[in-house]
């Protein structure tokens, strides 16, 4: 503790050493504590206690954890890690990724706090698309990360569904620019409008579409899909005036995790 505290000294931000865990964890429950760092080492398995405890609460939720840990507790751990905290340093402790790790994640918990302080507004803009009024792609992988760890601790399947617009032919006595917004706005709406509202609908990239199914197996993201394909079928057929109906593609697929994939970016690829 000695060491990290003069690896950080002359940093802009105040250090404090909690002599035992609950000390600390007193400690930022009397004031806003922005990083708490651990070694994982020296508490054993009640690290992952310790850091439920601070994520599972409102006030501490946003805290950053960063946990220290030799390379051959972090291996036999690793999905404990992803879970429970932020990020990690593996031991021995290099001063410059030290500081290099705490400088990111107060700046991320500066983002966040500045997000919740206005959430009618700011967060709203900053994780919403402007033109679907679905989530944007930043927001979709937060939330996509976060409800896979949700399925790691609960053992319970988080489902996804990928879409993209394809083969579009505007007409060319029309603004077919326009016209595609009209087509990407629309798709949005019927997303939104016919998913849970626990669920994440979500713009993924120009013409893409993430959806997010919490607690979801295949049986029900396929029973989701299948519905969403006729409704999105059944609006485009009635409103093509500007595009050429036999052009329109719309691409489906869905995977489940933990089932198809171990990671996120393996589930959206599959």
């Amino acid at each position: 503790a000695k060491a990290i505290e003069m690896f950080l000294h002359c940093q802009p931000y105040q250090v404090i050493i909690g002599k035992t865990t609950e000390e600390a964890i007193a400690f930022s429950n009397q004031r806003q504590v922005d990083l708490i760092l651990l070694d994982a080492m020296l508490q054993g398995k009640k690290f992952f206690e310790i850091s439920r405890c601070l994520k599972e609460k409102e006030e501490t939720a946003n805290t950053q954890i960063l946990v220290v840990a030799g390379s051959e507790f972090f291996d036999h751990n690793y999905k404990q890690f992803e879970i429970w905290s932020n990020d990690f340093l593996i031991k021995p402790i290099n001063v410059h990724e030290l500081r290099t790790r705490v400088k990111a994640l107060l700046k991320k918990k500066a983002f966040w706090d500045k997000l919740y302080a206005d959430p009618k507004g700011s967060v709203r803009a900053a994780i919403t698309d402007s033109l679907t009024d679905l989530a944007n792609d930043s927001y979709f992988r937060y939330f996509l990360e976060h409800e896979i760890k949700r399925s790691l601790r609960d053992n319970s399947p988080v489902a996804l569904i990928m879409m993209e617009l394809k083969d579009v032919k505007y007409n060319p006595n029309c603004m077919g620019h326009l016209a595609g917004e009209e087509l990407l706005k629309d798709l949005g709406t019927l997303i939104k409008e016919n998913i849970r509202d626990v669920d994440l609908g979500a713009r993924y990239k120009e013409k893409q579409f993430g959806i997010v199914l919490i607690n979801t197996d295949g049986n029900g993201a396929l029973l989701v899909a299948d519905r969403l394909k006729g409704l999105i079928q059944n609006h485009f057929s009635m409103n093509t005036e500007n595009i050429s109906e036999k052009s329109l593609a719309l691409h489906m697929g869905l995977a489940i995790y933990p089932n198809d994939a171990d990671s996120m970016d393996l589930l959206i690829n599959q």
